[in-house]
């Protein structure tokens, strides 16, 4: 799964909003969660959950992106693994299905549903899905 640290910036009225830390465009509505506005979260989402989407180019509705950088790319025949720098502290890895024709060093997109996200609190307890929102 792919971590990456983020903090709640609100949460009230049974509803709570997330924003990732290497992208403060990044945002995400989630269902009541128990935490307090400004506090650390870890947000996870699984490398079949991402999308890789040219940069610049628009992301289907419903998805929520944040830039990043091509580092390498492993392809194994009908599967293909793109590991990404978005800024976080961990490689981002992303599994395509088939050939994937993103290059290293290529600028892009990584598109995410946020009913696909995980959300942690600072001990590593899960909080919240997006799901629920």
């Amino acid at each position: 799964m792919n971590l990456m640290p983020g903090k709640l910036v609100s949460s009230e009225a049974g509803k709570s909003t997330v924003r990732l830390d290497a992208s403060a465009a990044t945002r995400f509505d989630l269902g009541a969660s128990p935490g307090s506005a400004g506090d650390a979260v870890t947000v996870g989402v699984r490398p079949e959950s991402l999308q890789i989407f040219p940069d610049g180019g628009a992301l289907p509705a419903g998805m929520t992106g944040m830039p990043a950088r091509v580092e390498s790319i492993e392809r194994l025949g009908n599967i293909t693994f793109a590991y990404l720098d978005g800024g976080t502290p961990e490689v981002i890895t992303v599994q395509v299905m088939g050939q994937a024709d993103f290059e290293p060093g290529q600028q892009v997109q990584v598109g995410m549903r946020p009913s696909q996200l995980y959300v942690f609190d600072a001990t590593g307890t899960a909080i919240a899905s997006a799901a629920n929102a």
